[in-house]
């Protein structure tokens, strides 16, 4: 039992042994190229497109910096983008900072994914795109925000960040939308210590990320000089830690759907506590474990309780994203996002943990 001799976090990131990574190292540094699209860039990048099942990738030093990229290629400053208010902070400032306006529409209670029927309402003639979260790594209704996206002309740009791995209807998830943004975060499924990935059918905006992520110092392209380019490239030792821990993608999942569905067993039955709504578990990548708290109280002493037993949980997303900065909003627009950041609570689920630690923990949670 680990309880009281070392600390569980909600996440950490997956390592091998630290002799799977040095020969990958010794390589680079023989080699003496250390970025701008070495060996180990190339077949990482070659690695992802047969994972992803996608012909058209771009990697990035980080995820956020792909998803910004991909929204200054298809927006100008400001134009309205629908996006959830239940993400990370880096979605609104991605959209924020390329000049686009955020336009927040509420989630659905059971999903935790934008509610695709409340998004209509919000559409103007300064809306040009959806920014949909695969929340947790939990598909959204993709089928349906074509439709509306169609209808009105819209973009639709997926902020994957949790999704790597996942699949709909035996379809990569990355398959869907003009373009979709996957993160390489340490604490991610499979990680490249840091990193983000844009997947798109759009060859245009392969180009255009192309000259992005290098001061726009690329050949023969239109994009050369018409938007100021940064640096946002992944290095070769990036790369190099992201080849190494692909080769373990069917393994952690593995390890982790056993986790998940261990958690699910012990909360099943629980009255003051209810989990999300899976659009299609059998192609989850089972990332975390979020659980909803009957009250903000009882949340809290969880929190609490689990602390003392040096276990930390997060809670994801809290408070929801336009609250971050002070607005006022009323108190039914966002209502469920709302209620659901206030109330959910991501416990601990990584490759580090085990059977007895979840069973630990859930005992601690539903002991309340």
């Amino acid at each position: 039992m680990r309880f009281g001799v070392s600390n569980i976090f909600v996440s950490e990131p997956f390592s091998a042994d630290f002799r799977e990574y040095e020969s990958y190292f010794r390589q680079v540094w023989k080699n003496n190229h250390f970025t701008n699209s070495g060996v180990f860039y190339n077949r990482f990048k070659e690695g992802l497109e047969s994972f992803l099942g996608a012909n058209l990738i771009e990697l990035f030093c980080n995820g956020h910096l792909a998803l910004e990229s991909i929204l200054r290629f298809y927006l100008k400053p400001g134009d309205e983008v629908i996006t959830t208010p239940f993400t990370f902070a880096s979605t609104r400032t991605a959209i924020e900072r390329v000049g686009a306006v955020p336009i927040y529409c509420d989630i659905e209670w059971d999903s935790f994914n934008i509610d695709v029927k409340k998004i209509e309402k919000l559409i103007t003639s300064k809306t040009k795109a959806i920014v949909p979260v695969h929340v947790f790594g939990n598909c959204c209704d993709v089928a349906a925000l074509k439709n509306l996206a169609d209808q009105y002309q819209l973009k639709i740009i997926y902020d994957a960040a949790h999704a790597l791995g996942v699949t709909l209807h035996n379809q990569p998830i990355g398959s869907y939308g003009d373009a979709s943004m996957f993160s390489l975060h340490a604490t991610k499924l499979i990680h490249s210590v840091e990193g983000g990935i844009c997947v798109t059918e759009d060859q245009r905006l392969v180009e255009f990320l192309g000259c992005q992520i290098n001061f726009n110092y690329c050949n023969n392209s239109e994009y050369t000089e018409s938007v100021p380019g940064g640096n946002a490239k992944l290095s070769e030792l990036h790369a190099a830690v992201g080849l190494r821990n692909l080769s373990f993608a069917k393994e952690i999942i593995d390890h982790r759907r056993v986790l998940y569905k261990r958690y699910a067993d012990n909360f099943s039955g629980s009255p003051k506590h209810r989990m999300q709504a899976l659009f299609d578990e059998s192609g989850y990548n089972y990332a975390y474990f979020p659980i909803v708290f009957e009250s903000v109280e009882l949340l809290e002493q969880a929190i609490e309780n689990l602390n003392a037993k040096m276990v930390y949980p997060r809670r994801y997303f809290y408070p929801i994203v336009p609250l971050l900065d002070g607005s006022i909003i009323g108190s039914n627009q966002l209502a469920f996002a709302n209620e659901i950041s206030n109330t959910i609570l991501a416990l601990p689920l990584h490759t580090n943990i085990s059977i007895q630690d979840i069973d630990n923990i859930s005992e601690v949670v539903l002991g309340g």
